[in-house]
């Protein structure tokens, strides 16, 4: 199936290393975080707060102490396949990094056109999110083929219900 193998870019990572009295409780990336909007259109989260947000297509990921796996984790999740971690990178890092989804293109490739003209003008998008993790982190997503965990379901009932 078609992956991602994260690598190192060539001028080297670009992540800030966690210092040592950062907490060793990592923001959760799945939790829906606090957050204002900054006046280039994209998520502002409270001082020393981490999240990750995506109004109106400005996606913005503030991470504190984040280790290669949590990054995998949330790449994978957002890129909708498989990340595979050839980094070597072995530390906890710090991360904001901002990137840009034309929603108007998934709202009209997922059969909702009718819905685009009800967008706000939030300004020009940001670099696209494999171009972000490279400028911004440092790293580069090398499209490969490989192995990944699928679920085939082989037979499926209905069960009778009462009336």
């Amino acid at each position: 199936m078609a992956i991602f193998e994260l690598t190192v870019a060539e001028k080297g990572p670009r992540m800030k290393e966690a210092t040592p009295d950062a907490s060793s409780e990592p923001d959760n990336p799945w939790a829906a975080p606090e957050y204002s909007m900054g006046k280039d259109g994209y998520p502002v989260f409270p001082a020393g707060r981490g999240g990750l947000a995506g109004p109106n297509g400005h996606y913005r990921w503030t991470g504190f102490n984040l280790s290669m796996p949590e990054i995998v984790k949330t790449l994978s999740f957002h890129l909708g396949r498989p990340v595979i971690d050839a980094t070597g990178l072995r530390g906890k890092y710090d991360i904001d990094m901002r990137w840009g989804i034309d929603v108007a293109w998934l709202l009209e490739r997922s059969g909702h056109r009718d819905e685009i003209g009800d967008l706000p003008d939030s300004g020009p998008l940001g670099p696209p999110l494999l171009r972000a993790v490279q400028d911004q982190l440092g790293l580069k997503l090398n499209s490969k083929k490989g192995l990944g965990d699928i679920v085939v379901i082989d037979h499926l009932e209905k069960a009778p219900t009462e009336n």
